[in-house]
């Protein structure tokens, strides 16, 4: 018999949890957008802690 690890999410919990992605994603597109590569530095040391000389 197969034992399983993990239950499946209630599909209202993804759909909840794709909808918190969409708009967090949106403010930082937004934020890219408006501020340009001060925005991309940010996210890259938040992120990533990378924080080259140049992103071209």
């Amino acid at each position: 018999m197969p034992r399983h690890l993990k239950s499946p999410v209630p599909a209202a919990q993804v759909t909840a949890a794709r909808a918190d992605v969409a708009e967090r994603v949106r403010v930082i597109l937004d934020d890219v957008r408006e501020h340009g590569d001060d925005a991309v530095r940010r996210y890259s040391e938040r992120f990533d802690d990378w924080s080259p000389a140049s992103f071209r």
